[in-house]
């Protein structure tokens, strides 16, 4: 018998990692990286530790290692939640599991969200830009490797890849768009560069 489970706090911790693994994931992100960022989103959002959301994603629901987790998660993201689910449900009180169920009956078919918002990203040539670049060889065929196991087009995760990292720098972006040539604040852009160097650490795989 499960003594130590997890309290409402914390599910929904683990809830909100999973949930930002997996846009990650879908974005091109390997899932350990996904699930890297996913926990230090999470630890950023409730000021606690990387460490201690690690653990919740880990030690709190049994798993030996990261691994178990991931290997989990990575069943959930091809369609099949089952073990994710009984895991969630083993190390919590019967109280919480419909936190457990409301997500994932949201979330019933991944694959069919994912062509959903994929067609709902779509933008119109109205209401769009093209852009052309140029990547050497071996990162091209990296990219088409990973669109053909992915299941959409390259342009369309070149725009998702490029847009979450947007949704990242947003905040950055507004404060720049606002004074692009405004020098009075040298200590206000210090902290934007510390800031982005933070969100590309967030790409660092889990250690």
């Amino acid at each position: 018998m499960i003594t130590n489970k997890l309290r409402s706090k914390t599910v929904d911790q683990v809830l909100e990692v999973i949930e930002i693994s997996k846009r990650r994931y879908f974005s091109g992100l390997s899932i350990t990286s996904s699930i890297n960022v996913g926990i230090k989103e999470v630890a950023r959002s409730y000021q606690t530790t990387y460490q201690t959301i690690g653990d919740a994603c880990r030690k709190r629901l049994g798993f030996n290692d990261i691994e178990e987790f991931k290997d989990a998660l990575l069943e959930y993201f091809r369609g099949n939640p089952t073990k994710i689910i009984s895991v969630l449900k083993d190390h919590t009180d019967h109280e919480l599991h419909h936190k457990i169920n409301d997500y994932f009956s949201r979330r019933s078919n991944i694959r069919q969200i994912n062509a959903h918002e994929n067609k709902d990203k779509n933008i119109s040539r109205q209401n769009s830009e093209v852009f052309n670049f140029r990547l050497d060889s071996e990162t091209s065929n990296i990219l088409k490797m990973l669109v053909a196991y992915k299941g959409i087009s390259l342009s369309e995760w070149v725009s998702d890849a490029v847009r979450i990292k947007l949704d990242d720098l947003k905040e950055l972006l507004e404060i720049f768009l606002e004074n692009p040539h405004d020098n009075r604040h040298p200590a206000a852009k210090q902290d934007m560069e510390k800031r982005l160097i933070l969100v590309n650490s967030n790409s660092s795989d889990y250690p």
